[in-house]
């Protein structure tokens, strides 16, 4: 491995998901970087762990001061590509110094779990933002969420009952990929009485009339 920063997808969550060439990195690795989640997962690793939390000041401080004598990785969850911490590391490191390996979305494996193609769906993380999901649902068939505590999987369900999408069907994820995932498929109208304590939950709304 080059003295680059290897920004690692390592899948959903379960080690039986993270791909050959992300563990061959890791593998590789005097250092790797993540939530304490993520790091927790790879303790079979005979790595460094570094902590990553925000704010990222420190985590950044971290790299800058190891890179030229430490092989460094950065662990995140499912695709780099896809509302990773990868953005915010391009703000302080140049795109060559940066080498992505992908990994399977939390997206890529809910969909396949339902048998479900993507092709033809919309891809939001609501993560502390506030997009309008009644008017992305007038133009999809099909809108894939990446939730948090505020906007919730509940907050969806309110949001469609009050805008008279009621009868829409949503697809609950939660905890993708370990042995506790749960998953759902019921009406708006309906996911108001699901009791979920996960932080990792992910919706589908499907609106077949699209």
């Amino acid at each position: 491995m080059e003295n680059k920063i290897y920004v690692v997808g390592i899948g959903p969550g379960h080690r039986d998901y993270i791909t050959p060439a992300a563990m061959n990195a890791l593998s590789k690795s005097d250092v790797i970087i993540g939530s304490k989640r993520h790091i927790d997962g790879l303790d079979f690793l005979k790595s460094e762990f570094f902590e990553m939390a925000s704010p990222f000041k420190e985590t950044i401080e971290f790299i800058k001061n190891n890179l030229n004598n430490k092989k460094i990785a950065i662990v995140v969850s499912g695709d780099p590509g896809f509302y990773s911490f990868l953005n915010l590391l391009k703000k302080d490191f140049a795109s060559d110094e940066l080498s992505v390996i992908p990994g399977i979305s939390s997206m890529q494996y809910f969909f396949s779990k339902l048998s479900m193609d993507w092709k033809d769906a919309s891809l939001i993380s609501l993560h502390g933002r506030d997009l309008d999901i009644v008017e992305m649902m007038k133009k999809s068939k099909k809108l894939f969420l990446l939730t948090d505590k505020i906007n919730s999987y509940r907050e969806i369900a309110s949001v469609l009952i009050e805008n008279n999408m009621a009868d829409l069907d949503m697809y609950i994820g939660s905890d993708l990929s370990y042995e506790n995932e749960k998953i759902y498929c019921l009406k708006a109208s309906e996911a108001l009485n699901l009791e979920l304590k996960s932080d990792l939950i992910v919706v589908i709304i499907y609106n077949e009339e699209n």
